[in-house]
């Protein structure tokens, strides 16, 4: 089998970098679309189209097909995946020092607004690297303290008397917010009505015991562990379902990629035969 060279078209310029840049976000909703199916195949391809004849309008050098700006466009993510990646692993790399990471440019960091999530990833929110602007979304989990704290009883009192009825015994005078008694009736029994002796009012407190508060608030922290770790675990399969994607999407680029060459062998094969 004869080897037939690849024809290769010159590199691209800045210039023409940012103009494929500007021309993506233009269709970015198309052609980042996660679907596959065919319709969604043509608008795609519609795009590259009208990608194609913008460009060469605009850049006024070297004609680029739509195959060739394709495959830079697929280039410069990965170039912007791969330096993301290095950041991240040089933010987090122990022993300090100088970041030996290089840094994204212009057209890079515009790429990379474009696929922030294909780039960078989501952030959880349940480990120890969660990031300070993050931790507002945190639930702020009472402390036990919290659920046992019994509040005082607050009684409106004026002042302790003492008579000869009550000589063994301190009383606290109640502010007398019922209505006047009639004339008949004594003065003891007016002061019967106006005492409030202090074991009836602990007798007046809920008979809810601290066991009952302690078992309460058990139960309510042991709900919130499983609420945890049930969006934990959603978290974890949203991410598993994204990389999954990615994957295939990928391995469809290649296979894509695969049969141009083919073809493009094949038409060469042709054309050296006639």
């Amino acid at each position: 089998m004869d080897k037939v060279k690849r024809d290769r078209s010159a590199n691209f310029s800045l210039h023409e970098r940012e103009i494929l840049v500007s021309l993506v976000q233009k269709y970015h909703a198309v052609l980042e679309n996660k679907q596959s199916d065919a319709s969604t195949w043509k608008m795609k391809e519609a795009a590259w189209e009208s990608i194609q004849n913008e460009f060469n309008a605009r850049s006024g050098g070297i004609f680029r097909s739509t195959k060739t700006l394709k495959v830079k466009y697929e280039g410069l993510k990965r170039t912007v995946r791969k330096k993301s990646a290095a950041c991240r692993s040089e933010l987090y790399r122990t022993g300090g020092g100088k970041n030996t990471a290089p840094p994204l440019d212009n057209v890079e960091e515009q790429i990379k607004a474009m696929i922030t999530l294909s780039a960078d990833g989501l952030e959880s929110i349940f480990d120890s690297d969660v990031l300070p602007q993050n931790q507002e979304d945190t639930i702020d989990v009472p402390k036990m303290e919290e659920f046992l704290r019994i509040p005082p009883l607050q009684m409106d009192t004026t002042e302790v008397v003492e008579s000869e009825a009550t000589q063994n015994q301190v009383v606290l005078l109640v502010t007398n917010e019922f209505e006047p008694l009639p004339p008949t009736t004594s003065a003891e029994t007016v002061l019967e009505t106006n005492i409030l002796k202090v074991d009836n009012v602990n007798a007046n407190v809920p008979k809810k015991t601290l066991f009952d508060e302690l078992t309460q608030a058990k139960l309510e922290l042991v709900q919130l562990q499983k609420d945890f770790l049930e969006a934990e675990i959603n978290e974890k399969k949203k991410v598993w379902e994204f990389e999954e994607n990615e994957r295939k999407k990928e391995a469809e680029f290649k296979e894509k990629e695969r049969k141009w060459k083919e073809e493009e062998y094949l038409q060469i094969k042709i054309r050296k035969q006639f």
